[in-house]
């Protein structure tokens, strides 16, 4: 499937180009091409076709690769443009249409039925039997069997329904730009100002993904063939696969926990606790959060802390087992009843514990002598990145298995300081905050390949965003598209902001005169 097919993504014309383009590439390799979104975020890339079926034309391949790439703007924009590209791939061809032997017949005539009917085109008694998921599962369970005659001959079959059915389904039409996520500017609620509707009328639904409207229906005439047409129907899901952001916002004096919801723009608060509260994440289930207390402004440490646990409609808060020195920075297993945290409780210093939700057992998990904080879990639930100053007392990630053993360092930025680590949902990416070797200056987001981690895999590191203001605090989208962050492109203030993976698309989604700080995206 074409890449803007999920998610938020916007399909139109170019989708269909795409997906004859991808049954092309099956009728000329004997395989489907890899997955649109694969090699978007790549995890891939597509094989060429020569490289698959040496035999074809290098023209031929050229157009139909050219309608498979991940960027809409790069394919064929109509289908008479790859029409054309197709059928001019041939000497034969070129040479009969510069003559006049051949012409390409205009679209058929439109067959008007009776009044109150619909008006749909005619077309000859001519039906294309087999869908491309057929033409899929067969390749699959057979390799490719055809000599070069029979493919030229089942191009040029496709290529006539093309020429048939494609010109009123995408030449003429204007092609619609895939529009950025902009918040609305009813996002930010003023400092000090209430939320006005109940938590139950404010969960986010899923945020509607622009689907192609479906074909009219009517009786035809008896000469009239209703012809298939290929459509490309987006998913239905919420932006970046979930539809609410809980934060941490000092907009009713001290900090307290709210949701926002991604469809409605409405902030809702949870908590309203003496002391403030902060630091919420999600269960893997989506239907709890797991947040600390007290909290009185956005820092590194918070002695004094405790876990709680609420439920995501804001019932049933209850404390899970503290110390009464420090227990913060919670993060939920991905895969079960466990979070793992900072605690001071031991040697007096940050160490990373992990408690058994179900059972209330808690187990240090570091047993150092340095400080280690800001653990997160890989999506398998394996393995737990943190932060630590086991090397020369300056911060850098480190990685460990989910009992504590294996302890391998992971990033090698020189002299700079590394923390707030966010493991992509897939595994194979992590972004984080980066600051000079002081720890200060202003935070910028950096990514990272997991490569199964360790030295030996190597570190490249790429800057997320060139944009000059701080960045902080990421949090992946569950469908892994997007990041969520705190901002302080104002110094004094922070805002929450989001931006695709790959640092486009950069918008305010929670701006106001207060403090919003620690977003958590929902799974």
């Amino acid at each position: 499937s074409p890449p803007e097919q999920y998610g938020t993504g916007r399909t139109d014309g170019r989708s269909d180009i795409y997906a004859l383009g991808a049954t092309l590439y099956t009728a000329l390799t004997g395989f489907p091409p890899e997955d649109g979104l694969a090699v978007a975020i790549k995890q891939t890339q597509l094989t060429s076709i020569r490289s698959r079926n040496p035999k074809v034309g290098q023209d031929v391949a050229g157009a139909v690769e050219k309608a498979l790439k991940v960027e809409a703007a790069d394919r064929q924009q109509s289908g008479a443009e790859f029409r054309s590209q197709l059928l001019l791939t041939s000497d034969t061809a070129n040479r009969q249409f510069a003559t006049g032997d051949v012409t390409v017949a205009p679209p058929p005539a439109e067959a008007t039925v009776a009044a109150g009917d619909v008006t749909m085109p005619t077309a000859p008694e001519t039906k294309v039997s087999d869908s491309h998921e057929a033409a899929v599962s067969a390749v699959q369970k057979k390799p490719f069997p055809f000599g070069l005659a029979a493919g030229i001959a089942l191009v040029i079959v496709l290529v006539i329904s093309a020429v048939i059915f494609l010109p009123g389904l995408l030449g003429g039409q204007g092609v619609e730009t895939p529009v950025a996520f902009q918040p609305s500017a009813s996002e930010a609620l003023p400092a000090g100002q209430e939320p006005t509707k109940p938590l139950a009328e404010s969960q986010a639904a899923s945020l509607p993904t622009r689907t192609p409207a479906s074909m009219p229906t009517g009786e035809l005439a008896p000469t009239a063939t209703d012809a298939p047409r290929p459509t490309a129907t987006a998913a239905a899901t919420p932006m970046g696969g979930g539809g609410m952001i809980a934060f941490a916002s000092t907009r009713s004096g001290d900090p307290q926990i709210f949701l926002y919801s991604l469809e409605s723009g409405e902030v809702t608060q949870l908590t309203e606790i003496n002391g403030g509260a902060c630091q919420p994440e999600w269960s893997n289930d989506g239907q709890r959060l797991v947040f600390i207390a007290p909290c009185k402004q956005n820092q590194q440490s918070y002695p004094g802390s405790s876990l709680f646990i609420i439920n995501a409609d804001g019932t049933h808060m209850n404390p899970l087992p503290s110390s009464p020195i420090g227990d913060f920075d919670p993060s939920w297993s991905p895969k079960d009843n466990r979070i793992v945290f900072t605690s001071i409780r031991d040697f007096d210093r940050p160490q990373v514990w992990v408690l058994d939700v179900d059972s209330g057992e808690s187990v240090n998990l570091s047993q150092n002598s340095q400080a280690d904080y800001q653990p997160t879990w890989s999506s398998d639930g394996s393995k737990i990145l943190f932060a630590s100053n086991r090397v020369v007392g300056r911060a850098k990630l480190w990685v460990m298995d989910a009992d504590g053993q294996n302890v391998v360092e992971f990033s090698h930025s020189d002299n700079r300081t590394n923390i707030e680590p966010s493991w992509s949902p897939d595994g194979n990416q992590i972004v984080y905050t980066q600051f000079d070797s002081r720890g200060r200056g202003v935070p910028v987001l950096m990514g990272n390949n997991w490569r199964d981690g360790g030295p030996e895999a190597g570190m490249v590191e790429f800057r997320i965003s060139d944009e000059p203001s701080g960045m902080r605090e990421a949090d992946f989208s569950p469908d892994g598209l997007w990041i969520v962050f705190a901002n302080n492109s104002d110094p004094s203030n922070l805002d929450i902001y989001i931006m695709r993976s790959n640092g486009a698309d950069l918008s305010g989604l929670i701006v106001s005169d207060s403090n919003d700080f620690d977003p958590a995206w929902k799974p």
